[in-house]
């Protein structure tokens, strides 16, 4: 699996961290003299699905992110990184949806971000 990322907010960089940490390819940025709203259509159309990790049962998409994800045709997912329900019901999406290159964005701490996609991503990664 590749993860994509603009890596602007603290999930987005917690996703490339923990890809570099478990090896899986990383892609995806927002370099200094780009809009964040362009890094964002891009990444969603590059992808084969988007995860949206959040505090909330319900998924509180930002304007740019939810333009992006309604305007594509590519599947979504929004989880609340609280739920350990969601570790598997993503596993079962990465299979179900054949999501090999995955766009990770959302508003979550660094650290409930990271713990949450090492959990999903560990068997991504083979480990």
């Amino acid at each position: 699996m590749k993860i994509l990322s603009a890596g602007r907010t603290s999930v987005e960089r917690a996703a490339l961290s923990v890809a570099r940490e478990l090896g899986l390819p990383t892609e995806g940025r927002c370099p200094i003299n780009q809009d964040y709203h362009t890094a964002i259509e891009h990444n969603v159309s590059a992808a084969d699905g988007t995860l949206v990790l959040t505090w909330s049962r319900t998924p509180r998409f930002w304007v740019p992110t939810m333009h992006a994800i309604l305007c594509s045709s590519k599947p979504s997912m929004g989880v609340a990184v609280r739920d350990q329900q969601y570790i598997e019901a993503t596993h079962d999406w990465f299979r179900r949806d054949r999501i090999e290159v995955l766009h990770v964005t959302g508003h979550v701490s660094f650290s409930a971000a990271k713990v949450f996609l090492r959990a999903v991503l560990n068997d991504e990664a083979g480990g």
